[in-house]
């Protein structure tokens, strides 16, 4: 019998392997910026291109070949949905990154699976005709190119997985470091019952905070608290949820090691430390989130009451994402009316709520903003969108009802409000979508009010806080501004620490920002998939990601990019915080 033909030339076969050989470093060359060579990328290449041979040295039965092409196609549509969304490639920083914000990124991953799965299986039927086509048109050694593809992809691979590895094992060893604070004797007469409403991923361009604008998003608050003062140029210091946290309750960027951060007070060490009459305010920290946000295992045990999302539903909750769609702030809400009188007065609460994190918890019988869809996608932004503020929508009749149980509590007495978001939410701006990738405005500038009656504020401190209701102030003001109000921000005792907050009061006399502040997605608490930072005053924002050549300079009152010069004060004053710029290049 005659030996069969070949389907193809031996030279045609040839560049068909070395076309599947090469298809990996090309695609991490095409989405690599010229600014982000290092020799770490040229082992990436190295590694990406041993891939390659390993797959054309294991093709040569059926079922193996099936395997090879559905593994290479199975990366190949990854790495390009990755890209096209975050705008990086993957490797073991990004990896790292997805383990710890796995709620960010499910409710982006579930609703694209089906595209997703259906894409790949068109591209693996492409991979295996390429190998089946080519078949022998250049098979190196089998043994030799196996053992040394292998080992290359080992060594490459074996020091980052490894590090990621033993990283995200031990997150639940993060410090534990109980902080010491001497008493703070209060300056006021009677501290006033304090309530700090934190929600998640609200953005103020989609939030009524007050100041005469159409509430649309927030209607019962508007109703219940028309005097509130709005806060209206309000910045979050980053964009994840942990990191933002972080620097809101202690007043200072969590930059540093784990244990630097660990060491550093927040508010509820304070307020334990805070005494009026000789006695300590209790403290309470209620939560729709999981107790993971804080960068301390202690937190449970260092306020009075702390409730968090598993307490709530009853049973470990492993993300918020699993039980989102039973309405965890509505289970907030209901806690907090039925066990606010278990606190005495005076007392400091902290409400937690998550309801406007994607996948956005909507009332389909009360969603307002129409057409809304829960899929994320670049077409349908627009109903996306209208899905998160009926999210907010929904939220704003839970955080009302917290808000009316509150006022019945306290009566006569003096109290305080305080209402901010973690961070904002983008939806197409810079190219981003959610939360994370970036600190524009989108997803920085964040709602914030304050609201005080029966003395919780005097006139003065009132009038204080409406001379700031449109500058730009950031959550490293809310500390001091809480301290004030317990009356201990200005006491001997807190003098050491004062000088190290970065924030001012903001019901004491109007100053303007000192110093430019540091912003930064990237700390040891929570690794960022993608380098950004920069630096933040009242007029200009510096920034920067890691494809940029060099920080941008970005005027906050018009959200565009101007002169360079206008941010000179900026650049100078971020080489103290930041040694490289997200590029990876020295900050001169």
């Amino acid at each position: 019998m005659a030996p069969r033909a070949r389907a193809v030339s031996p030279w045609l076969g040839r560049a068909l392997r070395l076309f599947f050989v090469a298809q990996f470093p090309l695609l991490a060359l095409a989405t690599r910026g010229a600014s982000s060579w290092s020799a770490a990328r040229v082992v990436e290449l190295v590694a990406f291109t041993a891939l390659g041979f390993l797959g054309v040295s294991l093709d040569r039965r059926r079922d193996a070949r099936a395997g090879v092409a559905l593994s290479a196609a199975a990366y190949l549509v990854l790495a390009v949905r990755f890209y096209r969304f975050y705008h990086t490639t993957i490797d073991a920083k990004v990896v790292e990154s997805l383990l710890y914000s796995w709620r960010d990124v499910w409710p982006v991953v579930a609703p694209a699976l089906p595209a997703v799965l259906a894409t790949v299986a068109v591209v693996a039927l492409f991979e295996y005709a390429l190998l089946a086509t080519s078949a022998g048109a250049f098979a190196p050694p089998r043994r030799l190119a196996v053992g040394g593809a292998v080992a290359v992809v080992t060594l490459c691979a074996a020091a980052p997985a490894l590090g990621v590895g033993q990283r995200y094992f031990a997150r639940s060893a993060s410090e534990e470091r109980r902080v010491e604070l001497p008493e703070l004797p209060s300056t006021r007469a009677r501290l006033p019952n304090v309530l700090v409403l934190l929600t998640e991923s609200v953005r103020a361009s989609d939030y009524c905070a007050g100041h005469g604008a159409d509430c649309a998003t927030s209607p019962e608050l508007d109703r219940l608290l028309p005097d509130r003062i709005a806060l209206t140029g309000m910045r979050a210091v980053a964009s994840y949820t942990a990191v933002s946290v972080a620097a809101l309750f202690t007043g200072k960027p969590p930059l540093g090691s784990l244990g630097d951060v660990a060491a550093t007070p927040g508010y509820f060490d304070y307020l334990k430390a805070v005494r009026a009459g000789g006695h300590a305010p209790a403290v309470a920290y209620w939560s729709a989130q999981l107790d993971s946000v804080f960068w301390r295992r202690d937190v449970r045990h260092a306020v009075d009451s702390f409730v968090a999302v598993d307490d709530l539903v009853g049973h470990g909750v492993g993300d918020e994402d699993e039980v989102i769609a039973d309405g965890v702030d509505r289970m907030l809400t209901t806690y907090t009316e039925q066990h606010l009188r278990t606190l005495p007065t005076p007392f400091s609460l902290v409400l937690h709520f998550q309801g406007t994190h994607a996948p956005y918890f909507v009332d389909e019988a009360h969603a307002p903003f129409q057409p809304m869809s829960h899929t994320v996608s670049w077409s349908g932004l627009t109903e996306l969108h209208a899905a998160y503020r009926d999210a907010i929508f929904e939220q704003d009749r839970s955080i009302a009802r917290c808000v009316r149980a509150f006022l019945d509590r306290v009566r006569a007495e003096p109290w305080v409000i305080v209402f901010t978001s973690d961070h904002g939410e983008a939806f197409g701006e810079h190219g981003a979508i959610h939360h994370g990738q970036n600190l524009y405005d989108e997803q920085i500038h964040v709602p914030a009010w304050i609201a005080a009656s029966n003395g919780g504020l005097d006139d003065a401190e009132l009038e204080h806080l409406r001379s700031y209701r449109d500058s730009v102030v950031t959550h490293f003001d809310v500390l001091p501004t809480l301290l004030d109000v317990a009356g201990v921000l200005d006491g001997y005792a807190l003098a050491g620490r004062r000088r190290s907050l970065i924030g001012r009061s903001l019901v004491a006399a109007h100053r303007e920002l000192e110093r430019p502040v540091p912003m930064t997605n990237c700390t040891a608490l929570f690794p960022c998939p993608l380098d950004t930072w920069g630096m933040l005053d009242g007029e200009h924002a510096l920034v920067a990601q890691p494809w940029d050549a060099d920080f941008r300079c970005v005027a906050l009152r018009t959200a565009t990019t101007g002169a360079s010069d206008d941010c000179a004060s900026l650049r100078t004053a971020s080489s103290e915080w930041f040694a490289l710029k997200p590029n990876g290049r020295k900050n001169r």
